[in-house]
């Protein structure tokens, strides 16, 4: 297996705020259950998560969807909760060589939240770094979503039981 050192250099960078805290995202990518809700780029219509979420830990994820089934797995590097995260990623995508996925949450400044930075590095064609690019943005739009819907339904149940 390549090291970090060794892995081409094709990268993508994508920012996204999620409205709520660092520890519930964290949990979102370190949950299997929740990842197999919102880890789905266009067309992927389930996805089978097995996280073993520590340093040398694997990552297996089945997805299944309109162009078929699709592998992805890899070896978690950096576990620091409820900050970074850091993981190999390989996929028929990426030539099933490995890259590297980085999760950086901090505590957004501005505007309650957290603000997600994923960078994935070791692409060795641009046409794999747009893919990625385009897969992640979907994912990463569907992870805001799915805490918003988390956090409403707390609020939900919490107005239920004080009216009990």
């Amino acid at each position: 297996m390549a090291t970090e050192q060794e892995m081409p250099t094709g990268k993508l960078f994508v920012e996204r705020l999620v409205h709520t805290s660092r520890e519930k995202v964290f949990e979102a990518w370190t949950n299997a259950k929740s990842a197999s809700q919102w880890m789905r780029p266009k067309g992927v219509t389930a996805v089978d998560a097995e996280l073993d979420v520590r340093a040398g830990g694997k990552l297996r994820m089945l997805t299944k969807g309109a162009e078929g089934d699709c592998e992805i797995t890899g070896e978690y590097r950096v576990i620091e909760p409820p900050s970074k995260l850091a993981f190999t990623w390989i996929s028929k995508d990426t030539d099933l060589q490995p890259t590297l996925v980085t999760v950086e949450l901090n505590e957004d400044e501005m505007e309650p939240g957290c603000h997600l930075t994923l960078t994935h590095a070791g692409f060795t064609t641009p046409e794999a770094v747009r893919k990625h690019g385009d897969g992640w943005a979907v994912m990463l739009e569907k992870l805001a979503l799915f805490e918003k819907t988390k956090r409403k339904r707390r609020r939900k149940m919490a107005r239920v039981s004080r009216s009990s």
